[in-house]
C-alpha cells in the first residue's frame, strides 16, 4: 500500500533527567524521509549507569506496538529508526522512554500522514435491473477502480442513483457497487435525489454524512484541507444567489479558516461544454469561494469529463463519469483544456500546500489526464 507521509521536523527537548546516572533523552526528531517512510532520531544524554530506551507508537485505533527496545549506557548517545506502514490521513503517538519504572524519562510526539488520497465521480447508478452496455450502467467498472485505489474518502458530487434516489433504489442498486464506500463517501446531491421528495431517499441512506436534510450543505477537514460539500438544487434549499442562507454560510464558513487549501464540490458545473453547459444559478456560490482564493471545485451533471484552466484562480472539473450514461460535447466553452467522453474516476491527492490529479478510465484504469497544482494560500 502506498503511504504517504507529512514533510514535517518536530524536534523536543527533555528538561530534567530523570538521573544523573541514567541517561536520558535530549531530543526527539520526526520527519518524512521518502513518501513511504517516516525518520525518527533519538539524542540522548549518556550517564554513568545503564537503562532501556524504548520507542514506541500507537496507532488511530489505540494500539500501542514496540518499535524499539535496547539497552544504553555511558558510551550511548542517539539511534535513528525507520517506522513503515503508516496509514494516509491518519496520526500517530510516538512515545520514546529510557529508564526504569522509578527512572524514566518520557516524551510523547503525535505526528501522521499529510496527504490524503480522494476518488471522486458522480451520476452513478443505474435503476435497479438495468441492462448493462458499453455506454450505460457502468458504475461495477468504475467502482472498481476505487476498490483498487485504496483512498482515504470518496467525493460523490450528486446523482448518485437514478431515476429518482429512492431509499429502496439505493439499497438495491447503488449499494452492490458504490456503497462499498458508504463510510469513506462525502456525499452532495444532485437533481435526481430530488426526484424524491426531500431527497429523502438520499439523506435516509447516508444518514449524518449528508448534513443537515433541510440544507445538503456541509464542511469538513481532510488533511490540511478544507472541504465543502454544497447543493446547487437551489430551488430546493432556499436559493443560491447572494444573501441566500448557503451563501452565507459559505462565506461565514470560509471566513472562519482564511489560511489554507480549500476545496468544493456540487452537483451542476459552473462551467461546462457538456449537454447542459454551464450553469449560472452556481454563480454566486463561485464567487464566494473566488474571494476567499478557493483552489479546486468539482461537479458532475454533465456526463463525461472535463478540466478547466484555472478561472478566478480556480481549477475546475466536471466529473459525471460514475458509470450511469455518457454525453456528447458541445462547444468547447473558453479555459476547457481536456474533455473526455469517457466512464472512471478523477484521483486526487491532498497535501500541504499542493495537489495533484488523475483521470483513470474505466475499465482498467488507464491515465487519460494527470497535473499538479499549488494553493493560493499556505495551510494554518
Amino acid at each position: 500500500m502506498r503511504v504517504f507521509l507529512m514533510a514535517l521536523a518536530v524536534v523536543f527537548a527533555v528538561s530534567t533527567p530523570a538521573s544523573a546516572a541514567t541517561p536520558a533523552i535530549t531530543a526527539v526528531h520526526v520527519a518524512a524521509e521518502s513518501d513511504a517512510v517516516a525518520r525518527v532520531a533519538v539524542s540522548v544524554a549518556p550517564g554513568s549507569g545503564q537503562a532501556v530506551l524504548r520507542v514506541g507508537l500507537r496507532d488511530p485505533s489505540g494500539t500501542w506496538r514496540n518499535l524499539r527496545a535496547r539497552r544504553v549506557g555511558p558510551r550511548f548517545t542517539g539511534l535513528v529508526l525507520r517506522v513503515r506502514g503508516l496509514r494516509a490521513g491518519s496520526s500517530y503517538l510516538l512515545r520514546v522512554a529510557v529508564g526504569s519504572r522509578l527512572r524514566t524519562s518520557t516524551r510523547t510526539v503525535r505526528f501522521g500522514t499529510d496527504a490524503v488520497r480522494v476518488a471522486v465521480a458522480g451520476d452513478i447508478s443505474c435503476p435497479p435491473g438495468s441492462a448493462v452496455s458499453e455506454i450505460r450502467c457502468q458504475s461495477a467498472a468504475t467502482a472498481s477502480l476505487v476498490a483498487a485505489g485504496t483512498y482515504d474518502r470518496v467525493l460523490t458530487p450528486g446523482d448518485l442513483q437514478y431515476a429518482a434516489g429512492a431509499f429502496a433504489d439505493y439499497q438495491a442498486a447503488y449499494a452492490a457497487t458504490w456503497g462499498a464506500f458508504r463510510d469513506r463517501t462525502i456525499p452532495a446531491p444532485g437533481n435526481h435525489e430530488y426526484g424524491t421528495p426531500a431527497a429523502a431517499g438520499y439523506f435516509a441512506y447516508f444518514g449524518a454524512r449528508a448534513g443537515d436534510p433541510v440544507r445538503g450543505y456541509h464542511a469538513t477537514d481532510l488533511g490540511s484541507w478544507r472541504v465543502l460539500a454544497l447543493n446547487s438544487n437551489c430551488a430546493s434549499v432556499g436559493g443560491c444567489e447572494a444573501g441566500s442562507s448557503q451563501e452565507r454560510w459559505l462565506r461565514e464558513t470560509l471566513a472562519a479558516r482564511p489560511d489554507g487549501c480549500i476545496l468544493a464540490f456540487w452537483h451542476h458545473p459552473r462551467f461546462s461544454s457538456g449537454r447542459h453547459g454551464s450553469q449560472a444559478q452556481v454563480t454566486a456560490l463561485w464567487d464566494a469561494l473566488a474571494a476567499a482564493s478557493a483552489d479546486v471545485v468539482l461537479a458532475g451533471h454533465d456526463h463525461m469529463y472535463e478540466r478547466f484552466a484555472p478561472i478566478d484562480g480556480i481549477r475546475s472539473f466536471v466529473v459525471g463519469t460514475g458509470g450511469y450514461s455518457l454525453y456528447a460535447f458541445g462547444p468547447a466553452q473558453p479555459g476547457s483544456l481536456v474533455r473526455l467522453p469517457v466512464f472512471g474516476i478523477l484521483e486526487l491527492t491532498l497535501r500541504r500546500g499542493t495537489y495533484a490529479w488523475r483521470f483513470l478510465e474505466a475499465p482498467g484504469g488507464a491515465v487519460r489526464d494527470a497535473g499538479r497544482g499549488r494553493c493560493a494560500t499556505l495551510p494554518a
